[in-house]
């Protein structure tokens, strides 16, 4: 039985991975786990987090209270050994087990003065205590950890009550942190999102069953009541919105989705029926996922799309990583064929970048955002696709997923977070679940004889991946007819293609879950040019045996290649080829000098004119990519964030390929351009802000010139301000004292985004600026009365003003207290084109061109 829900298909007669080469990739696994897991154990313990590349450890930020990234999650309780316990469990030999649990029950404690999210430490913490506790108890394997007395649960218990406070609210929708020695604090953010209320059932329900007493109800109960909450302000299509707010119980987002702030929700609707016997999770579940497949789901589910929870209309362009744990939870479903559909999607993009980045336009199938904090969405639903099919596919898909992290991530005492898939840089983070689901996925799908593997009981993965197997005496069984899904999983069938992945030694060939037609499709709906890392043979003429791979360019000179009346030309070709562009003869003057313009996303050059290019191939031969260029004597690494080149359309006659058949797609038309002028030279930093659909309309060649006023709460001696959230009347300062007009600013939370508006606009701000909470951007819709505001009010993200506050106080602390902003019109915004960049019939990935229905200023040129 798998995961106590009666789905099993038998192992197909594909050609299997070796034991061999299957040990060899269980051994891999588990090194890899035990690297990380003595590297935080060795440099970081008992602190939170394992620096990576310093090697050192990490907790809190108490220098930056709203450095939310960190304090979240971190707050001085070894988040990364409480968060693996039965990873260690699941990978090392039991006495490491047995240790760790003593550690924790010797060094954790929680009377701190930390604030913390609820979601993310009921999660992790809670959960790993639960699990540890489960296992340490003889539940999983029957061995019970010797001298061990129950101390794990009586810390859950400990810490349940230290985050009951938050569910202290009008709706039963718990605040979104909490302090884990005062409780919730006066100047708490009043709305949440749907997964962060949402997904604390199974940890909360199982503490009740297991601590046996009525006192300790209440935590099922709360957790319970936010869920059915949350149910009950679905739409009349049966969506949920992505962020509530928690006093008023309305919806301040109304995207719908299964990624990022409602994915887990779904995962607990049917989890919860699982684990407890309870047919009402099930109905739920029933309900949402039908509506799921209605208005989420593309026709030929490969992907799916947010929308509006009223209108079921796409409101975005872009899947976020979190939502490739959809396969698994299909899988758990029933729903296998749209399971298999949607991850090879999900695995499609990681073979595109060699990782997944945290969002993926399919409209201009690119990144969005380019970061990987090493997450385990895509290998969890890779396992769970391998358990239900026993197809060898995954088996090589696991091996490719665990090569790649090997080899691009790892450092001498961990692994690090990428900064950004394209330029594959390492930053210094390695988050706890990286050890407690990403790794234990990995190393699960190959060590066949583990335990979990073998384990026939009422169990689950919650959404950390902790085990949680529910004795049968605490699971309250409801009997009566249970709705049968109309989505059941029929016998699973072998396709008619072969798959042999190129860049490993001996890859085994193994057959493809989808159809060649299938395959096309989501090669052009993610924008590869030809089949990524496969070669595709008809099943007679199938092979156990690698197929011939088109290798990387060795290291070699070619002659000059010239790109006909284009007038493009190279130069040596080398491993990272060095490729001179230069203009065709009679080109106009303008394009004889090229200028550079740094943009928040990297660069802008007015021609490619004399311009030294230096690209380097993917790690699958599929692209180039800009590594870094040299201009007018200058040279520019294009890496970390700077992830792109951008070249004005004027240059496009030194470009070697003709127009590939796409729609150019223009940029949100509410995203505009904020500019801040550096006290130290004068230049202008551009970043990206985005009108609120209330907002004065702001077009063409629209711009204000403004001094910015950030709006900052009282703050104790040494302590960071905070900003102040405008849901109370503002200081009517709004000009400061040489007339300047004043733009004011203020953070995301505590009451709606109109509310916001009218206590600036009352103020008499010339602008507003709402600073969110995170780098993702929320539309801030208005009332059903269609008022609008005569002043921009805009949302930037968090990233963007943690900068502009830097600023911000460098001129404060030269005794100037203006700071110059400009703001300008969506009419100025660039649009992508149809054309790309190519060199050697490949294209270079990170090049975009662009036009402009209006020329942009140009801000600070070097």
């Amino acid at each position: 039985m798998l995961w106590g829900f009666g789905l099993a298909i038998a192992a197909t007669a594909a050609t299997a991975m070796s034991p061999d080469r299957r040990k060899h990739f269980t051994h891999r696994a588990r090194d890899m786990f035990e690297h990380g897991y003595r590297g935080y154990m060795d440099h970081a313990f008992p602190l939170d987090e394992l620096n990576p590349i310093k090697c050192t450890g990490r907790g809190p930020d108490l220098a930056d209270p709203g450095n939310w990234g960190i304090n979240d999650v971190l707050g001085n309780f070894s988040t990364t050994l409480v968060d693996s316990l039965d990873a260690v469990f699941t990978v090392l030999p039991r006495t490491e087990f047995d240790h760790a649990v003593r550690l924790v029950v010797d060094n954790v404690s929680f009377d701190q003065d930390s604030r913390v999210q609820v979601f993310e430490v009921t999660i992790r913490i809670l959960g790993g205590l639960l699990s540890g506790h489960l296992i340490a108890s003889g539940e999983v394997d029957g061995v019970i950890t010797s001298g061990y007395k129950g101390e794990l649960l009586s810390m859950a218990k400990d810490l349940g009550l230290r985050l009951l406070p938050a569910f202290d609210t009008g709706t039963g929708l718990p605040f979104p942190r909490v302090n884990l020695r005062s409780g919730v604090l006066d100047y708490e953010v009043h709305d949440t999102c749907t997964a962060g209320a949402g997904t604390l059932l199974l940890e909360f329900g199982v503490l009740s069953r297991l601590l046996k007493d009525s006192d300790a109800e209440i935590f099922e109960k709360v957790s319970r009541n936010a869920l059915e909450f949350l149910w009950s302000r679905r739409s009349a299509l049966d969506l949920l919105g992505n962020t509530i707010d928690i006093d008023s119980g309305i919806w301040i987002q109304k995207l719908s989705g299964v990624g990022a702030g409602a994915d887990s929700f779904y995962e607990y609707l049917l989890k919860a029926h699982i684990l407890f016997g309870d047919s009402e999770y099930y109905t739920m579940f029933d309900k949402a996922y039908n509506a799921i497949l209605r208005h989420n789901r593309v026709s030929e589910g490969f992907l799916y799309r947010n929308v509006d929870m009223d209108s079921g209309q796409q409101v975005t362009n872009w899947v976020d990583s979190l939502s490739a744990f959809f396969p698994g939870l299909q899988v758990l479903a029933g729903d296998l064929n749209n399971a298999i559909k949607s991850h090879f999607t999900y695995f499609s993009i990681w073979q595109k970048y060699r990782a997944l980045p945290e969002r993926f336009d399919f409209i201009q199938k690119n990144i969005n955002i380019a970061h990987y904090p090493l997450r385990p969405e895509l290998i969890e639903s890779t396992y769970f696709l391998y358990q239900a099919t026993k197809n060898p596919y995954y088996l090589e898909v696991g091996a490719v997923i665990l090569d790649d992290l090997d080899r691009l991530t790892r450092t001498s005492c961990g692994f690090g977070s990428m900064q950004s898939v394209a330029s594959g840089v390492i930053e210094e983070r390695m988050e706890s679940f990286f050890l407690s689901e990403t790794l234990k996925y990995l190393y699960l799908l190959f060590d066949e004889d583990n335990v979990l593997n073998r384990l026939h009981s009422n169990f689950v993965f919650t959404t950390e991946g902790h085990v949680l197997p529910l004795p049968r005496n605490t699971t309250r069984i409801h009997t009566g007819a249970l709705p049968l899904p109309n989505y059941t999983c029929p016998k699973f069938q072998l396709p008619d293609l072969v798959w042999s992945h190129h860049s490993m030694e001996s890859a085994t060939a193994s057959w493809l879950p989808i159809s060649l037609p299938d395959l096309v499709h989501i090669n052009r709906l993610i924008g590869n040019a030809d089949f990524v890392s496969l070669d595709l043979v008809s099943k007679q003429d199938a092979a156990p045996t690698c197929i011939a791979y088109h290798g990387r360019r060795s290291s070699s000179s070619s002659p000059s290649n010239s790109g006909g009346n284009r007038g493009i030309s190279f130069e040596q070709v080398v491993q990272e080829s060095d490729v001179m562009v230069a203009a065709a003869p009679g080109s106009p003057d303008s394009l004889l000098v090229p200028q550079v313009t740094y943009v928040a996303d990297g660069y802008r050059l007015s021609t490619l004119n004399n311009v030294l290019l230096t690209l380097r191939l993917d790690g699958f031969a599929s692209s180039y990519i800009i590594s870094k260029f040299q201009c007018n004597g200058e040279s520019y690494v294009v890496a970390g964030g700077l992830g792109n080149v951008r070249v004005e359309q004027q240059g496009m006659q030194f470009l070697l390929s003709e127009p590939i058949k796409t729609d150019a797609v223009e940029k949100r038309e509410d995203e505009l351009t904020f500019k801040v002028k550096s006290h130290d030279d004068g230049s202008w930093t551009e970043y990206p802000v985005f009108l609120a659909a209330f907002s004065t309309p702001f077009k063409e060649k629209a711009s204000l010139d403004l001094e910015l006023m950030p709006k900052y709460a009282p703050s104790t001696s040494g302590t960071q301000p905070d900003l102040l959230n405008g849901c109370t009347a503002l200081p009517k300062d709004a000009e400061s004292s040489d007339g300047a007009k004043i733009m004011m600013v203020i953070k995301r939370g505590g009451c709606s985004f109109e509310e916001k508006a009218e206590t600036a606009f009352a103020s008499g701000a010339s602008g507003l600026i709402v600073v969110n909470s995170d780098d993702y951007i929320i539309g801030m819709l208005g009332n059903e009365d269609g008022r609008r505001y005569d002043i921009p009010i805009v949302m930037m993200q968090q990233s963007a003003w943690k900068r502009v506050e830097k600023e911000y106080e460098s001129h404060s602390s030269r005794g100037v207290a203006r700071l110059n902003v400009e703001l300008t019109g969506a009419g100025t915004e660039e649009r992508i084109s149809g054309m790309q960049l190519q060199y050697a019939h490949k294209f270079v990935s990170n090049l975009m061109i662009v036009e402009y229905a209006v020329k942009p200023s140009t801000g600070q040129e070097s």
